[in-house]
């Protein structure tokens, strides 16, 4: 066996030990990052989480991006935590078209948003959908491209004679449009 001793931070030829991040003041609120939540361990973590993150909510606003495990599972599961605490009313992060008027299976995202809203509708919560248009930046952004400038045309969903709007995702409308009411 060997053993070794360490220098001091202040033996001659060492560097001083890196200050300290300060932290934050103590307070009833506090930011929780969980690392790792759809593992076994840490999706029980995240579930208690969302329990207390709910307690005392009179309403959820969800505006999550991704796949399959946040769209649905996630949304499902802030939902369910949602009703467990009494909380009234969602708004699912249905931002977007009219998605359901689209033919299931139309638009990957639109099918996910449906399943998930179906989900959420056996909670027992009142829902909202805002269904606000397509992002102009999916148009225009560096996210969609829907706009082709050099080549003057212009990609979009459905066969062209259904109205959309195109309101920017940075700034929120002044005056929102009509939500769509669903639920109890």
């Amino acid at each position: 066996m060997t053993t070794s001793t360490l220098p001091s931070a202040d033996a001659p030829g060492t560097s001083p030990a890196p200050a300290a991040t300060p932290h934050r003041e103590t307070s009833e609120e506090q930011t929780v990052l969980v690392a790792g939540a759809t593992g076994m361990l840490g999706a029980r973590i995240a579930t208690h989480l969302l329990h207390a993150a709910t307690d005392g909510v009179d309403v959820v606003v969800s505006a999550v991006q991704g796949g399959y495990d946040v769209i649905v599972d996630g949304q499902v599961a802030l939902a369910e935590a949602a009703a467990g605490n009494g909380v009234r009313r969602i708004l699912p992060s249905d931002y977007a078209l009219d998605l359901f008027k689209a033919t299931p299976g139309e638009h990957f995202n639109f099918d996910l948003r449906r399943q998930a809203d179906e989900a959420i509708a056996g909670t027992g919560l009142e829902h909202v959908h805002v269904l606000n248009g397509a992002f102009m930046d999916g148009f225009v952004g560096s996210y969609g491209g829907r706009l082709d400038h050099a080549g003057r045309t212009a990609t979009y969903w459905g066969n062209g004679e259904r109205p959309s709007t195109l309101p920017p995702s940075r700034t929120p409308p002044a005056t929102p449009p009509a939500p769509s009411w669903t639920g109890p």
